[in-house]
């Protein structure tokens, strides 16, 4: 065997190969002749030597025949080729790379495990090349984000959150001060398909908007997909969220416990059974109303304000050919006031399960199949003497769901599956209690959705790569009139209909999704990528708010509000200079939206996501360029991204039909994250943010009719809020080997930020009105200290 590494070292790149004949006898061919003779196929599963668990995306090269691939979400990966003995390499971010020698003259299972690099802190010093990743794969504005590789990034309030590194990514953007929402090109909040373990998350923000519901201590992977996605995505116009959470430890029990400045958190993890099975088990909850109870005014003690988050994971490895998984999640956040005989209490939670199979069926064909559950609710109850308020809102999905990858040689990989999911809405559930009884259910519906898709990964030759598909769905919309139940006095119950704005429908909606997308390699440092998609969007978000509210309705596509459609065309190109950690790259695209969802102007915010009959369809569009530089080796490591871009909408009853900036549409975006690692103990890290002001509609004055004064408001987004700035440090501090303690000034040199612009009456002058300026805070410092067992 050492003989023949020798000699496929002496032979790399002369296009010469060998073919071993006996024992001792070694016979020099040419490639070609290679390429023809009988083939086999080397499979296996890539993991973490540490903890057993999957390394998504590792590159798998064989440099002498020259063909590589890079292993799934679940960590397997597939190459067939000729007959030979060949060096395989293995290499991953942030782990020792491995070469193995191996002759194959049969199929062979091989399984890898990789050793984590050192560290200098969790600053990662050593990584694969990056031109196997990201100059090679036809993946267009796509990141990667590990949790690890982003835990010294200063933070709001010192929690570490995924949306904030979101936040700091070309293309994606913020609309107000301390919100963690997130708006990717143009597109609205609702427009991103937030997935964990493949269930879509509704409400992905906690407390108004100021955190996510994603607890970083459980999330392996997060892959942000802004540009044309895979064709086994659909169902969003704008973006591709997809969050992987972690296995927990297959080899040892560990955990890791921390307190900070609003939660308090706990994950354990460990195998059930050594190498076979694991579990992983994460909660964390604020505790800001223990310390209410201690409030010398009786109105605070009385209230509540918490959210908490809990995530469970198992795994079973029943033989080598079946895996499976469980997982889940559940979330809830409750704030209650009460004062004298009024009490208002508000909850919203979202639920998640995953159950996942995995099955090899042989060495090229790959499958998982899926049962994946999604709820979200809320509640407000208002209490009133002896009357009782509530409204109540609701999401169900259920989804069966079976994807197929097959790994046909070297250059070819072909990925099919299909799934059916079956959606509950129910907007709007007013219950009255008091005097008389009202039981008030409005805009329920039922829909049947199903999907299909197929793509195929085509290297044409050593430059070329190409990624090519489409998706088609179905979408069976079904709804019952709503339904007014009155129960008076005389305890005699009286439904009627006459009020309702929803009636009885069916409507059947269906769609056509292409997706491509290119890599050609200039030479070993440099690649351009272009991509195209087409997006359907069949669940709309009615809301007259930013992402922060989770009062908000979700509506499907229906008989008077057709699916949204968005076109996205983008262009790439990519740099890693030789011999530099750098990576680079320039962006442009262009995308072109339909059936655009707008309040109509004057219309009922209050009651006007309720009816659809509030809303009027139109035209979106939004372009721009993005740039990204990023160092990711050495002590000092970070990014800088740069984002140009317009969003613009145009709706006939909108604006007298004229063309008006989107709510989200920030003109210049600027991050610039940096962290240097100052010995083994001592990590720094800065951020510093610059956005253009958002686009507002503003009141601009009052005038009379009939006798009542009626509020005069310019054109739609006529105005801009003042430019957004802000400087956020952090210093992280180790504590030995297991220990650590960071501290976060948000905002550090105090800028005031514009959160909103009010109108008040001018004391004078109450016919003049004058504008003042809301902002939520200056600086703000945090503390945390986190134990790892």
């Amino acid at each position: 065997m050492a003989i023949c590494i020798i000699i496929s070292a002496l032979l790399e790149g002369t296009g010469v190969g060998f073919i071993v004949m006996g024992e001792n006898q070694v016979v020099l061919v040419s490639s070609e002749y290679l390429e023809k003779t009988k083939k086999y196929t080397l499979s296996g599963f890539i993991t973490d030597a540490q903890t057993g668990e999957a390394l998504i995306g590792t590159n798998v090269s064989i440099p002498d025949f020259k063909a590589g691939c890079t292993s799934n979400v679940y960590g397997f990966y597939s190459l067939t080729i000729p007959a030979g003995i060949y060096k395989i390499n293995y290499a991953y971010i942030g782990y020792e790379p491995k070469e193995l020698g191996l002759s194959l003259d049969q199929n062979i299972r091989q399984n890898i495990e990789l050793q984590p690099t050192s560290f200098l802190g969790d600053t990662v010093v050593v990584n694969a090349p990056p031109e196997e990743h990201t100059l090679r794969t036809t993946e267009i504005g796509t990141f990667t984000l590990i949790p690890k590789e982003q835990s010294h990034i200063p933070v709001f309030l010192g929690e570490r959150d995924i949306f904030r590194s979101i936040q700091l990514l070309p293309g994606v953007t913020q609309i107000r001060e301390a919100d963690c929402g997130f708006y990717v090109r143009g597109g609205s909040s609702d427009q991103n398909l937030i997935l964990l373990d493949e269930a879509p998350v509704y409400n992905a923000v906690h407390l108004l908007g100021s955190f996510s519901v994603f607890n970083s201590d459980v999330i392996r992977e997060a892959k942000l997909i802004k540009g044309s996605a895979p064709a086994k995505y659909g169902g969003k116009l704008s973006s591709v969220l997809d969050i992987q959470m972690r296995e927990g430890s297959s080899k040892q029990f560990g955990g890791k416990a921390g307190i900070g400045t609003v939660f308090s958190r706990l994950t354990l993890e460990g195998p059930l059974i050594k190498d076979r099975a694991s579990f992983l088990v994460s909660g964390r909850r604020t505790y800001a109303d223990i310390f209410t109870k201690f409030s010398s005014d009786e109105s605070v003690r009385n209230s509540q304000m918490y959210f908490y988050d809990f995530n469970v994971k198992a795994n079973y490895r029943h033989t080598e050919k079946d895996r499976i998984y469980l997982s889940g999640y559940f979330g809830r956040d409750f704030l209650n006031i009460e004062e004298e005989e009024d009490a208002i209490a508000i909850l919203w939670e979202n639920k998640t399960g995953t159950l996942r199979w995995n099955h090899l069926f042989n060495e090229k064909l790959f499958s998982n199949s899926s049962l994946i559950f999604s709820r979200f609710r809320y509640g407000v109850s208002n209490a009133h003497d002896y009357e009782t308020v509530d409204l109540n809102s609701l999401v169900n999905d259920l989804t069966l769901k079976v994807d197929f990858e097959y790994f046909s040689n070297p250059n070819s990989v072909i990925y099919f599956g299909a799934q059916f999911i079956n959606h509950q809405y129910e907007p709007s559930r007013w219950l009255i209690n008091g005097s008389e009884y009202f039981d008030i259910r409005i805009g329920e519906r039922r829909a049947k959705e199903w999907g299909g898709y197929i793509s195929q990964e085509h290297r044409v030759n050593s430059k070329l790569k190409l990624d090519y598909g489409f998706r088609g769905w179905m979408f069976f919309v079904s709804g019952r009139p709503d339904l007014f139940e009155i129960e008076r006095m005389d305890n005699i119950p009286h439904e009627f209909y006459g009020l309702a704005r929803h009636g009885e429908e069916q409507k059947m909606h269906s769609g056509f999704e292409p997706r491509f997308s290119a890599n050609y390699l200039i030479n070993s440092t440099t690649s351009i990528k272009a991509g195209y998609a087409r997006n359907y969007q069949n669940v709309h978000m009615l809301s007259n708010a930013t992402s922060g509210t989770p009062l908000n309705v979700w509506h499907p596509s229906s008989s008077t509000i057709k699916p949204q459609r968005a076109d996205q065309i983008s262009l790439g190109l990519y740099q890693s200079p030789a011999g530099t950690p750098l990576e680079m790259s320039y962006e442009i695209f262009y995308k072109d939206m339909r059936n655009q969802l707008e309040y109509k102007n004057g219309a009922d915010v209050l009651l006007g996501s309720l009816f659809e009959s509030e809303m009027t369809t139109g035209r979106g569009w939004a372009y721009g360029i993005e740039l990204f530089v990023k160092k990711r080796a050495g002590h000092l490591t970070g990014w800088i991204g740069y984002t140009w871009s317009r969003s613009q909408r145009k709706f006939a009853e909108i604006n007298e039909g004229n063309i008006f900036p989107a709510g989200n549409d920030k003109i210049h975006d600027l991050a610039i994250v940096s962290i240097y690692q100052m010995g083994s103990r001592l990590t720094l890290s800065a951020n510093w943010v610059y956005q253009s002001g958002a686009p507002v509609t503003i009141q601009y004055g009052k005038y009379v009719v009939d006798n009542k004064i009626v509020d005069a408001y310019t054109a739609r987004n006529a105005y801009r809020m003042p430019a957004y700035h802000r400087l956020d440090i952090g210093f992280t501090y180790r504590i030995g080997k297991r220990s650590e303690l960071n501290f976060t000034l948000y905002n550090a040199y105090g800028r005031k930020n514009a959160y909103a612009i009010i109108f008040e009456e001018n004391e004078n002058n109450p016919q003049v009105l004058q504008p003042v300026r809301l902002s939520l805070f200056s600086f703000i410092p945090s503390l945390s200290y986190q134990y790892t067992f």
